[in-house]
Order: C-alpha cells, then structure tokens, then sequence
C-alpha cells in the first residue's frame, strides 16, 4: 500500500514578478514544498513567506550569486537533481542534464534557464522544466509543474497560470 502523495511546486525564471508567484500559489495551493529553479533566489524568498512551507532554491544565471548553483532534494524515495540549466547547455539539449542526474543518483533532473515546459524521459531519467510564470518564450503559456511523488513513482503535470 502507498502511502501519503508529496505535491512539489516546480517553478523558475520568475524574475521578481510577484503576482506571477502569487500566480503559481493559486494554482497549485496544496504544495507541500516548492523548488524554485533560479532568476531570482529572492523570489524563492518571496515564496517562502507566501506559502509557509519549505522552498528549495538554485542560482540562475540572473543571480547576484554564483554560490548554489546545483543541489539534490530527496523526496519521499526520490533523489532530484535542481539547477538552472545555464551551465549544461539546455537551450541545446538535455544530454548533460541527463548525465549530471546520473552521477548524483537521481531519478529526476529539474531545470529552468529557457523559459520553455518540457517533459522528456532522457534514459531512465526524468527530466523537467516548468517552463515560466513570468516571462514564457516560444508562443507558450505562463506555466509552472506540479510533481506529485509517491513512494518512487513521480507524476508531472504542468498547470497555467492566469495572471
């Protein structure tokens, strides 16, 4: 039997815009945690205090700050690997991506960077992009991922943010 589903807010490249954020909250208010994919860390701070629960961030290329530009998040049975995609070359391809996740152990890698959704299983890796709230580029709507897990199942499903 499984138990209890975690819900994780998937969102990236908010670029200070607050009522893209509140946005985002609206849209998945049942989080239990958010990952926050970087451009701007101070958004994730902003989400912090919006929604109470924990908000894992990562540093974008658009951050003042070149420190936590990578890390791993283990939920439920589930190693994530986070970062902004910036530095591997994800406006390219998701090879790179694909083989940092492997290195670390994790069954997911999530990113942000070209503001574009995206789902893709790269070998047995899972990889995401919530695409933006903000600013979403490639005629795309303003998006962010709602990732349930469950044991080590992992479902995506991206939302529209109306705001």
């Amino acid at each position: 039997m499984k138990g209890k589903s975690v819900k994780i807010g998937l969102i990236s490249d908010t670029h200070g815009f607050a009522a893209s954020i509140v946005g985002a909250v609206n849209a998945i208010p049942d989080a239990d945690a958010w990952i926050h994919l970087g451009d701007l860390t101070s958004d994730a701070d902003y989400l912090r205090r919006l929604t109470g629960v924990p908000v894992c961030s990562v540093s974008g290329n658009c951050d003042m700050s070149a420190e936590n530009t990578e890390a791993v998040f283990t939920f439920e049975n589930v190693r994530i690997f986070a970062c902004h995609g910036h530095k591997y070359g994800v406006k390219y391809d998701n090879l790179r991506i694909k083989y940092r996740a492997e290195e670390l152990g994790c069954s997911v890698a999530v990113y942000g960077h070209t503001h574009i959704p995206c789902i893709e299983m790269c070998g047995e890796i899972l990889i995401i992009n919530p695409g933006s709230p903000s600013l979403p580029r490639g005629g795309m709507n303003k998006t962010v991922c709602l990732l349930t897990v469950n044991g080590r199942d992992v479902v995506p499903r991206f939302i529209n943010i109306s705001k």
